[in-house]
């Protein structure tokens, strides 16, 4: 049997995400686009070959996880 590879499981994941939180509206959509712009910057850093990250760029993913994962714990806690 073969191995599915990192990236496109994650890609699997970040679909399903979309499904069941950004189009559902259980969460803001913003979240989803920025775990597919996070998920690309990803990419760019394993795999990309020289690849530069602006340290601001780096602030801005840290600031939406921050903000992500306020949202996701206010969903959990309201039992969605």
């Amino acid at each position: 049997m073969r191995r599915a590879s990192a990236p496109a499981v994650t890609a699997a994941s970040n679909s399903l995400y979309g499904e069941q939180f950004a189009k559902s509206g259980r969460l803001d959509p913003k979240f989803h686009r920025w775990l597919l712009d996070a998920f690309d910057r990803r990419l760019q850093g394993d795999y990309g070959f020289e690849a530069v990250i602006a340290p601001e760029e780096v602030d801005r993913t840290i600031q939406q996880a921050a903000e992500f994962l306020q949202a996701a714990e206010r969903l959990i806690a309201a039992g969605n």
